[in-house]
């Protein structure tokens, strides 16, 4: 296939179809071949606008990031920064479930979701936590989030169960905040 205009073609717009494959199919159906079909282009062509199919997955994980509102730009307290970062996600992931996969299996890795980690760790370290204690922290934190968002909308579910979110999520940062405390009696 042959797209009729080709300078229609752009890495904004194979994103976005990439994003509308995995929310409507799952990330198992994304591929380059079924994303050209989608855009009217041979698989090759894709190539042009992202190297790879790992930039490919990198841009999808980015898309999903960008939906995810930001904490407050005054926000300095740790847990409800964590807080915020979490619901937001959350909510987001359960707006995405087909994403859910690549969240699980992709780490943040392009500059803006890496520039969101660094001002996340900054809140932590600011607060107490060593370098690697709060990069241990959003680990954790995220597993949580992940975890619980396949699991809402997974087919047992209808709505996701916000009650046992909240109380999971309250649950994690007062042990968090427990540790913290611990560590600075030390």
């Amino acid at each position: 296939m042959v797209a009729s205009d080709r300078t229609a073609l752009t890495r904004d717009r194979i994103l976005d179809t990439a994003l509308a494959i995995v929310a409507r199919d799952g990330l198992a159906a994304l591929s380059m071949r079924r994303l050209g079909e989608e855009v009217g282009v041979e698989a090759m062509s894709l190539y042009h606008h992202v190297p790879s199919k790992a930039a490919l997955l990198d841009g999808v994980h980015e898309r999903i990031l960008a939906r995810v509102p930001p904490p407050p730009a005054h926000e300095h307290d740790w847990r409800r920064y964590a807080a915020h970062q979490a619901q937001a996600l959350h909510a987001t992931l359960c707006a995405h479930p087909g994403a859910i996969g690549l969240f699980v299996a992709r780490p943040a890795a392009t500059a803006s979701s890496l520039a969101r980690l660094d001002a996340y760790l900054d809140v932590l370290v600011r607060a107490g936590f060593s370098r690697p204690e709060a990069v241990q922290v959003v680990h954790v934190v995220m597993a949580f989030v992940v975890g619980h968002a396949s699991w809402a909308v997974g087919p047992a579910h209808g709505e996701p169960p916000a009650a046992e979110f909240r109380f999971g999520l309250d649950a994690l940062l007062t042990g968090l905040a427990a540790r913290l405390r611990r560590s600075r009696t030390r």
